[in-house]
């Protein structure tokens, strides 16, 4: 694949080290305000919420979900926010959480799928299940944060090619909430290497690291 990065560009990122990501924590979806900042691995390895969890996913009562969803604590995948816009970054964290829906990608294995895209794609962080237990959201390590949305493009991109899986657009920005969720067989890896990928104008570029 044309999106693939190169052993040179891998080994450069291996000397690198990968600061522990913190996140911004939010009480619910619809809080404008962080109310502290976690570790990000401390919230995706939470069990803490997993009865609530289970309990959306066991459900089909709408009204029930809605409830439960809107009663459950959130993050900023990207980084530290004073508050739910992308002009209130406090520090991006180098990552970027992509979402893989059901209803764009019907018939597939999500367990099977989170850790054949990790086998393949060095720079993923995470995978897991997304709160309905229907798809999943993908954390992975970017190279330059300033280019967080080209990233985010690039990615999608490699990823419908790669994996011919649709990822949601609606969640680009640096400041898109990820509500809690609960996955007993993630995939992790703990030190990811770089996307170094971006999109400009409909085009992939690799992004110079060397300097």
């Amino acid at each position: 694949s044309t999106l693939m990065r190169s052993s040179a560009a891998s080994d450069v990122y291996k000397r690198q080290s990968f600061d522990i990501p913190m996140v911004s924590v939010f009480e619910n979806y619809f809080s404008k305000e962080p109310i502290k900042k976690v570790r990000l691995d401390t919230f995706l390895h939470t069990r803490k919420f997993r009865e609530q969890v289970e309990r959306y996913r066991a459900t089909t009562d709408e009204k029930l979900r809605k409830k439960i969803k809107g009663s459950l604590i959130c993050i900023t995948p990207s980084g530290i926010f004073s508050e739910r816009r992308e002009t209130s970054m406090i520090k991006h964290n180098g990552l970027l959480c992509v979402d893989i829906d059901a209803k764009d990608n019907p018939e597939i294995d999500w367990q099977q799928a989170k850790h054949i895209i990790g086998k393949h794609c060095p720079s993923l962080y995470y995978a897991g299940l997304s709160l309905s237990g229907k798809g999943l959201f993908l954390i992975f390590r970017i190279s330059n944060p300033e280019l967080h949305k080209q990233h985010f493009e690039a990615l999608a991109e490699f990823i419908s090619k790669k994996f011919e899986l649709q990822v949601d657009r609606n969640v680009k920005s640096p400041v898109s909430l990820r509500v809690v969720s609960y996955d007993d067989k993630p995939y992790y890896n703990p030190e990811p290497i770089p996307f170094t990928y971006v999109m400009s104008n409909h085009s992939i570029f690799r992004l110079d690291i060397s300097c």
